[in-house]
């Protein structure tokens, strides 16, 4: 019996141990991914529904992604199963929609705006605001 407590003790430090340092990690990664005055960003979000996520390319941790927020070179955007997300370009009329169930990593460089489709679909248009000529 005493020897079964031991076993509960130490599965219960080690539990708690691993929970500690994952907050831990979460709380000094989260303001470093939001804070990036030093760029510009290449497109705003528009519209989301359900589920959509977003981290650096660099990072772990997987961030909620709303309306209005910027999203910066070198970041990926995950939708949920029912997830989508509407994304306009800063300083062009072309908007990015990306399905559910999909990822894509934006990139610049130079003038150029690439992105990377990791996994399912995108559809590439004109933005809300924006007539054709």
């Amino acid at each position: 019996m005493r020897q079964s407590w031991k076993k509960i003790v130490v599965a219960i430090l080690l539990a708690s141990g691993n929970f500690a340092f994952t907050h831990i990690v979460y709380l000094r990664t989260a303001p470093l991914s939001r804070n990036r005055s030093h760029q510009q960003p290449i497109a705003f979000v528009s519209t989301v529904s359900d589920e959509v996520l977003r981290r650096p390319v660099t990072r772990t941790i997987w961030q909620m992604l709303e309306a209005g927020e910027p999203v910066y070179p070198g970041e990926a955007v995950k939708t949920s199963s029912k997830g989508e997300v509407s994304l306009e370009f800063v300083g062009t009329k072309k908007r990015l929609d990306v399905e559910p169930d999909s990822m894509v990593v934006l990139t610049r460089h130079g003038s150029e705006i690439a992105m990377d489709l990791l996994d399912g679909g995108v559809f590439v248009g004109q933005a809300s605001g924006s007539q054709e000529a």
